[in-house]
């Protein structure tokens, strides 16, 4: 018989998200590519409020005068749009994550630009 495993605990993306505030570029760059690749949505990040906690601690990041935190903020909104756009979210003025069942023209413009 075989069983199903579950090879992305809620635990393993929280440290996987955590690890964007490694001080190596590769290392961020990496991570990114890798959360992209984890089938959307995210594991513990599956409704707007959870993910717009994300966007929250991103906004935050990106006001630090440190490089690599304002990195870690690009890349983990970033990482927001390529995971939640194609799913039909979409973001409104104020940064606040809806969920929707089609997204909206400048959505799709933002997330064809974000993930080139």
């Amino acid at each position: 018989m075989w069983t199903r495993v579950n090879m992305f605990p809620p635990s393993l993306i929280t440290t996987l998200l955590n690890t964007f505030l490694d001080c190596w570029d590769k290392v961020r760059e990496s991570l990114y590519e890798l959360l992209v690749l984890i089938p959307s949505p995210l594991p513990s990040y599956h409704t707007p409020e959870l993910v717009q906690e994300l966007i929250q601690c991103a906004l935050k990041l990106m006001t630090s005068a440190r490089q690599r935190e304002s990195d870690s903020a690009a890349l983990i909104l970033r990482l927001v749009f390529a995971k939640y756009m194609p799913l039909g979210w979409t973001v409104d003025e104020q940064l606040n994550l809806i969920q929707s069942s089609t997204a909206n023209h400048s959505s799709k413009f933002l997330l064809r630009m974000l993930t080139q």
